[in-house]
């Protein structure tokens, strides 16, 4: 498909088929913040490997959206409410090698989120925080700053503090992950 995806911090979503631009915002899945509710912010978009679209919709009641390959919506509703002001801060998105989705929530932590084997099925979903400490994630400090997945598929994370990396992502919710 010859498709832009666009998240746009005050817009929503912008999708251009060279033909048209469609705009998902206030009709669309897409909530405006809470207690902003006319600004729409997408800060990160990715691809899994099922052409399922995910989103973080920066401070808005349901942070986590999936523009499904089919076409479809799929809204987290049972996604942890993370406090501060705005609330839900989900900035950026990595999808590991084994689809779990990777979010840093602003100034926070780290989240993790594994839907199981239905997308559709939030009775699966889990969620890990991920923090400072040993057995909690072992960031260097909470101010987590950018993530990015490398070849090997390590997940990388850049604090205010260092770097912190975890080698066994795939281990985040069967006995545990710490960064190193």
């Amino acid at each position: 498909k010859d498709l832009v995806y666009i998240g746009s911090c005050g817009e929503g979503l912008l999708k251009y088929d060279y033909n048209e631009l469609i705009q998902y915002k206030a009709e669309s899945p897409i909530e405006g913040g809470i207690g902003d509710e006319n600004t729409y912010r997408i800060t990160d978009i990715a691809f899994d490997g099922n052409a399922n679209l995910w989103m973080n919709n920066f401070g808005s009641p349901h942070p986590i959206k999936v523009l499904k390959d089919d076409g479809e919506w799929k809204i987290f509703t049972q996604t942890p409410f993370f406090g501060n002001d705005p609330p839900n801060r989900f900035t950026k998105v990595v999808i590991d090698d084994i689809d779990q989705k990777w979010i840093i929530i602003h100034k926070e932590k780290l989240l993790v989120l594994n839907h199981g084997s239905d997308i559709d099925d939030e009775s699966d979903d889990q969620y890990k925080e991920l923090t400072t400490g040993a057995g909690r994630g072992s960031l260097p400090t909470n101010t987590v700053n950018c993530l990015a997945k490398d070849k090997d598929g390590a997940i990388w994370v850049g604090t205010s503090e260092g770097v912190g990396v975890f080698y066994c992502p795939y281990n985040v919710f069967n006995g545990g992950c710490d960064a190193i």
